[in-house]
């Protein structure tokens, strides 16, 4: 599709086509090992994914930057058509992902919530991608905005529900206490939860193992074997013991 010339009014354009692809994934390592330029070998006038904004990269953990330096001198070196920058929304959602026990670094913030925006909406990293590197940035607006921000997907069941359930720290690293007290915001579930600390106990224990327990029946309701009735609808064979 991107060597696909268009067509308009007289005039030709090449699509500007941008490939996610970080292969060898999904094979272990991969996010060490990818080159994150085997499209843009293939097609020079293509644009890929950086190393340094795909998911797995978390700047609010302690040393991040320290151990991701040998990535950022490829980015001055060969970047010029990599998709640059670390806020947007799948590093954002990973963030939330992390356990509260990680070596966290405390010197970007006193709160969660404050370590999260300063990790990824920086002044210095922005200086250093926007000022410095080559490339095209991409940030994403809820990360320069510092607005809460999780991830949804209900196009299908058989992943929404492990997807939802993945954003069970979203209370502990995005919303501040005083902002979930706001009498405009968070209106259904603040009746019955009254404090973030609360609603975030609810999520991290009740409320993931639901998830859990939903998502593992699901998992398991696809995989039984179909029968046909006299109506001619399938049903599941349900295997007991």
């Amino acid at each position: 599709m991107s060597n696909v010339r268009q067509e308009i009014g007289g005039h030709q354009r090449q699509l500007f086509a941008i490939f996610e692809d970080g292969r060898p994934w999904p094979a272990e390592g991969w996010e060490e090992s990818s080159t994150y330029l085997d499209v843009i070998e293939q097609q020079p006038e293509a644009y890929q994914w950086g190393p340094l904004i795909f998911a797995h990269n978390t700047p609010s953990l302690n040393k991040f930057w320290d151990s991701k330096w040998q990535r950022v001198c490829e980015v001055m070196d060969h970047g010029s058509h990599w998709i640059s920058g670390c806020g947007n929304d799948d590093t954002m959602r990973r963030g939330t992902q992390l356990d509260l026990q990680s070596d966290i670094n405390w010197n970007l913030g006193q709160t969660l919530p404050e370590v999260m925006n300063n990790a990824y909406d920086n002044p210095a990293v922005t200086l250093l991608f926007y000022g410095f590197s080559p490339g095209v940035p991409m940030d994403f607006l809820n990360v320069t905005m510092r607005s809460p921000w999780c991830f949804f997907r209900n196009t299908d069941d058989y992943y929404g529900l492990k997807v939802v359930a993945e954003e069970v720290g979203f209370f502990d690293w995005q919303v501040e206490p005083e902002f979930y007290l706001e009498p405009w915001a968070f209106l259904l579930i603040s009746s019955s939860w009254e404090s973030r600390t609360s609603m975030s106990f609810a999520c991290s224990w009740a409320g993931f193992k639901k998830l859990c327990w939903r998502w593992q029946m699901i998992m398991t309701w696809k995989h039984l074997p179909i029968c046909v009735n006299n109506s001619s609808t399938p049903k599941r064979i349900i295997h007991h013991g």
